[in-house]
């Protein structure tokens, strides 16, 4: 479990921002592409969610969900899990390739669960992003 203080910044919340910032997308569209809310986008990148009253208390993201919001944004499936506070996940000596294999299934049935239109428009942001940064 993770614990949060005003010294150590979430990191996983500081990658996740820089990834949506960098993908031209809403966070409504990466939490859409993912399968999630938009809140719940909200909630990963400030490392909390509110658990009423006014309170918050830390996030501790599922892997399912680390693993979907990784692949909509092209981000380090590894980086991603261990700064999400899930490394433990990752087992001894497995390879980024074992690691994205072992994750497939959830990607999977997030790519079979979008409507087709969401899916090409992803495509063709994706498209478009990596012409952009070939020119």
């Amino acid at each position: 479990m993770r614990l949060m203080t005003e010294e150590l910044p979430w990191e996983y919340g500081q990658l996740l921002t820089s990834a949506i910032e960098h993908s031209g997308m809403s966070r409504r569209q990466v939490a859409r592409l993912a399968g999630l809310s938009a809140p719940t986008i909200t909630n990963l990148e400030a490392g909390t969610r509110s658990v009423g009253q006014g309170q918050r208390v830390p996030t501790n993201p599922e892997t399912d969900t680390v693993v979907r919001i990784a692949r909509v944004l092209n981000m380090p499936l590894r980086k991603s899990l261990e700064l999400a506070g899930l490394g433990d996940k990752i087992p001894d000596g497995m390879s980024d390739k074992e690691l994205a294999e072992r994750f497939m299934p959830a990607i999977d049935a997030m790519l079979d669960d979008l409507p087709a239109d969401v899916l090409l428009a992803a495509v063709a942001r994706r498209m478009l992003h990596i012409d952009g940064d070939e020119g």
